[in-house]
């Protein structure tokens, strides 16, 4: 008789520390969470900068932006018949 009290004391003990168990996976599955979100809203941010600094990389590196800092040092883009021909130096390296 005092078997089956033992043995519904221990599937008790159990069934109790399972759900602890859960319930404090749980809990910490929440702050990792909120910790994603704010991740989140991070990286979204870095995106938004990285687009800005590439829209800029691409405006910088177009023919109106780099002419007139190109005749500011002597130089001048061809005209479409025009062949350029670029020597290269040689001898002893």
């Amino acid at each position: 008789m005092r078997k089956g009290r033992y043995w519904v004391g221990l599937w008790l003990v159990f069934v109790l520390g399972t759900m602890a168990t859960v319930v404090q996976r749980q809990t910490s599955a929440l702050g990792v969470a909120g910790n994603n979100d704010s991740l989140k809203v991070v990286r979204i941010g870095l995106e938004a900068e990285r687009a800005v600094q590439l829209a800029r990389i691409r405006a910088a590196l177009g023919r109106t932006s780099i002419g007139p800092r190109a005749e500011g040092i002597g130089l001048r883009f061809p005209v479409d018949s025009e062949i350029i021909f670029l020597d290269l130096p040689t001898g002893p390296r």
